[in-house]
């Protein structure tokens, strides 16, 4: 659902700015070696940590969509995000619904989904039903 470059991406589209995009730039990202954070043993909990904070502060109904994607962080406690929210009302910030119909318009929703939940082989449990990344509209 979010990253940080969408996050960016959120913050920067909803806020006044602007993002450009440059056809056949070529884009390269340096790895570090570490982070200038801990994980505190456990990169899925963190991960998880900021994603909450994310739809908080910026995904305003769809929230509920992210915490059907991810049960786990509804409960889990990441502060307070006031702060956040206030500056994102200073700023004057447009909403996500604002965003995902403006500026990603292809961005799929609850709202577009006829179902939702997970697939599971009762043949083969623990395998993943996957097309891989392909527009593949066939069976499965």
């Amino acid at each position: 659902v979010v990253s940080t470059q969408s996050t960016g991406s959120i913050r920067i589209w909803t806020c006044g700015g602007t993002l450009l995009f440059t056809p056949c730039s070529k884009v390269g990202h340096i790895f570090r070696h570490g982070y200038p954070y801990d994980f505190q043993g456990d990169h899925f909990q963190t991960v998880l940590f900021n994603y909450k904070r994310v739809a908080k502060v910026w995904m305003d109904a769809d929230e509920e969509f992210y915490y059907k994607l991810r049960p786990m962080a509804r409960e889990k406690d990441v502060g307070s995000v006031a702060e956040r929210l206030n500056l994102r009302k200073q700023l004057q910030c447009k909403s996500y619904e604002w965003f995902v119909n403006t500026i990603t318009p292809n961005l799929v929703l609850e709202k577009d989904l006829d179902h939702y939940g997970q697939m599971k082989s009762i043949y083969k449990p623990g395998f993943c039903i996957d097309n891989l990344g392909n527009e593949y509209k066939g069976t499965v």
